[in-house]
């Protein structure tokens, strides 16, 4: 999943790149400069995951008020499970193959965590049938991440035969995954976990489950840029290229397909704009109100309908 074809390596290297030396960042949105405005937050307490601050579900952001402020905790639903069981998978085998240089055995893991995931029943719309549908899903993205692994050490320990079993892991596969990260110099939460940072070629990534009849958003870049200004705030590297991975199903076949863009001053400024707002909504517990429309597979769905106040 995080490796890029011919295609999307040529738009990298002669386009996305050049454009970030070109144009660059300004100096007062990186994250080291955490402490000055506009990066400091208007608000400090309770810290609020990135998650909260790109999504883009509700346009009110009467989900923030609800999870954060009424402390209602999301109904989830087949939706939430797939894109959950797809990360789950992905991280899960380039972690083994980071650590060990294998691949783990799918249905053990997928015993384990189908158990996990115990909402996975006719009440939440996932039929046996549908479970079956769901696992193969999975699977795909599981063996295609395997696939992808493994070439790459192959590549990298034939190029490089004298080298370490060490170095060829962590050469060819570069990959912070699931990594951990303080983010409160931001105003967010304390342990934010990254889907995946390539640290020899600055990319940060971010793994999307696209639901059946939606399409990409420019807003889910979002998350990427939020965990790209954490980790300046942290690490203070500069960090210029995000990456969204959409994963999909068409035809009865996985699909996956790769945003890749500038994490330049517009998207940081619009990631600063959603957090001082959802920050302000929690500091003065204010409500928001309903959207116009809402989103059906919204976790909240269910409170916010029934005006539980």
């Amino acid at each position: 999943m995080y490796f890029f074809n011919d295609v999307e390596k040529k738009t990298l290297l002669g386009s996305i790149l050049p454009t970030a030396r070109k144009v660059g960042v300004s100096e007062e949105l990186r994250g080291w400069n955490w402490f000055t405005p506009p990066l400091k937050p208007l608000y400090t307490g309770e810290g609020i995951p990135n998650y909260l601050v790109g999504a883009q579900y509700c346009a009110t952001a009467r989900d923030v008020f609800v999870a954060r402020v009424r402390g209602i905790e999301g109904k989830s639903n087949i939706h939430a499970i797939t894109g959950s069981l797809v990360h789950k998978a992905v991280s899960t085998v380039v972690l083994s193959y980071v650590e060990e240089g294998r691949e783990p055995d799918f249905d053990e893991w997928w015993k384990r965590e189908a158990s996990i995931f115990g909402s996975l029943n006719e009440e939440q719309g996932a039929s046996m049938s549908a479970q079956e549908g769901l696992k193969k899903f999975v699977k795909s993205a599981w063996n295609q991440t395997s696939s992808e692994c493994l070439g790459a050490l192959l590549a990298r320990r034939s190029a490089q035969p004298y080298a370490s079993e060490h170095d060829v892991r962590v050469s060819a596969l570069p990959f912070l995954v699931e990594h951990k990260v303080d983010g409160r110099l931001l105003g967010l939460s304390g342990i934010l976990s990254v889907d995946c940072y390539d640290y020899l070629h600055g990319v940060i990534f971010d793994l999307k489950y696209l639901r059946p009849g939606s399409a990409q958003q420019p807003w889910r870049r979002l998350y990427s840029a939020g965990y790209a200004i954490v980790l300046e705030s942290v690490y203070e590297i500069p960090i210029d290229v995000g990456c969204v991975i959409y994963v999909s199903l068409v035809n009865n076949q996985l699909k996956v397909s790769r945003d890749i863009f500038f994490i330049g001053d517009d998207v940081r400024g619009w990631w600063l704009e959603e957090r001082d707002k959802k920050l302000e909504i929690i500091a003065q517990k204010k409500d928001p109100g309903l959207p116009s429309k809402c989103y059906d597979a919204c976790l909240y769905l269910k409170y916010c309908l029934g005006d539980q106040r």
